[in-house]
């Protein structure tokens, strides 16, 4: 048998040392975090979002609170954060502010994909942006103390993940559940795919779990004047009944434009009876996927926005006779206001975490754009590829030439004309395959 040599086997000593340091360096490290985002409406007027037909009314009280759920990921230098929040959209401003209220250089504009779950029942998001300088109460008037005040309660969470950074592993599981969304534009085009991902410690310890589902939160309807975290609030605390009841559920919201709920009418059940029904039965659907998931190390970490070109601003022809009636906007008024209140250019964030990739769209995409970029991220290799709507910031409605073409409410708050949703899917497959 041939010996070796006692130097070459020190160095060879020496290269496995390091490599070993190396991999365990790059590690993924991961923590969680919840935070209670509920406002003081006791202390000032926070209205409702969604509908124009409450005319900026404050709310009258609080149903049930409202969270930001937040996950922290580090992979040696590289670090990401995903928060979830149970809000309307994600103003540009409040993203900003949220930087700005955790304070911590690590969690930078670049590093936070942030996303909401379009929930009807929170506070109107266009008073937390900046940009929005109509003074129009149907829209929602911009109010600085609401806007400081949702991103100084959203922080904690994020700090509270970066504080709690262990070793982590996660895995996912997706599957169809049909029956519990539909068109609401009588368009065949559904998607009824559940996307889960739980993250846990490698001794089985879970700190987080992530719910993809795409429908709107709207059961309430505009006469419901209470504060409330919707459907999806009753679907993360199904989950954490049952998993443990402060555990972190990251829920994110899907190309949700044109999906609603499919929610039966029970004769002698109030609207916060279906909704908690509702909710259960989407959460009990994420529990049995869940259930299916086995975690492993973290082989991938990495999150970028891609900057896109907007086509040139163009309303509905349609527009004063929907939009234009429900938000009390004249098309003279709106078109000066789309300077600022709509930005020319858009970002698309592409996170991935393991075999998950979220593609960040910052506003409401109908199903046909988002199934269409999951699709064209399959052919790319992409395993578990899920668009969600709703993050980063918010350009409006996304359409199909076709469904823009054949008009709709969708349509009319649709402010790019017929190609925004054909530059958006173009521009978003480019800058997958750059990954």
């Amino acid at each position: 048998m041939r010996s070796i040599d006692r130097n070459a086997l020190a160095v060879l000593t020496v290269v496995l040392l390091v490599l070993g340091a190396s991999r365990a360096e790059c590690a993924v490290l991961g923590g969680a975090g919840r935070a209670d985002i509920t406002p003081a409406v006791a202390e000032y007027d926070v209205p409702l979002g969604g509908y124009g037909d409450r005319q900026g009314k404050p709310c009258e009280g609080i149903h049930d609170r409202i969270y930001a759920n937040a996950l922290v990921l580090k992979d040696g230098a590289n670090l990401v954060c995903a928060v979830a929040t149970d809000l309307l959209f994600i103003p540009r401003s409040l993203k900003e502010e949220v930087v700005k209220a955790v304070g911590d250089p690590e969690i930078r504009y670049d590093t936070l994909f942030i996303a909401a779950a379009h929930d009807h029942a929170a506070p109107e998001s266009m008073c937390m942006n900046r940009r929005n300088t109509l003074g129009n109460k149907y829209i929602g008037v911009f109010n600085e103390r609401l806007l400081l005040e949702t991103a100084q309660r959203i922080a904690p969470a994020i700090k509270e993940a970066k504080e709690n950074l262990g070793p982590i592993e996660m895995g996912v599981a997706s599957g169809k559940i049909p029956n519990l969304n539909y068109n609401r534009r009588r368009d065949p085009v559904v998607d009824d795919e559940m996307v889960v991902a739980t993250f846990a410690r490698p001794g089985g310890e879970l700190v987080a779990v992530f719910v993809n589902f795409t429908a709107h939160p709207t059961i309430t309807g505009s006469r419901n004047m209470l504060l409330s975290g919707e459907w999806p609030g009753y679907m993360a605390r199904a989950v954490q009944a049952q998993l443990g009841a402060e555990l972190p559920v990251l829920y994110m919201n899907g190309p949700e434009g044109d999906q609603a709920p499919r929610v039966a009418r029970e004769p002698g059940k109030g609207v916060f009876e279906r909704i908690e029904r509702y909710g259960t039965a989407v959460g009990e659907k994420a529990l049995e996927l869940l259930a299916t998931v086995t975690t492993q190390p973290i082989d991938r970490l990495h999150l970028e926005f891609a900057s896109i070109e907007l086509p040139e601003t163009k309303l509905s022809p349609v527009f004063a006779m929907i939009a234009g009636t429900e938000y009390r906007v004249k098309p003279d008024e709106l078109e000066r206001g789309l300077a600022e209140l709509i930005p020319t250019q858009a970002e698309v964030g592409l996170l991935v975490v393991g075999d998950l990739l979220l593609v960040g769209i910052p506003g409401e995409p109908i199903a046909a754009i988002g199934l269409e970029i999951e699709r064209r991220a399959r052919d790319l290799g992409f395993r578990h590829p899920v668009v969600i709507g709703l993050a980063n910031d918010f350009i409006g409605y996304i359409l199909t030439p076709e469904e823009y073409s054949q008009g709709g409410y969708e349509a009319t708050v649709s402010f790019f004309g017929p190609d925004l949703g054909t530059v958006i899917v173009s521009k978003t497959v480019a800058a997958l395959q750059s990954l």
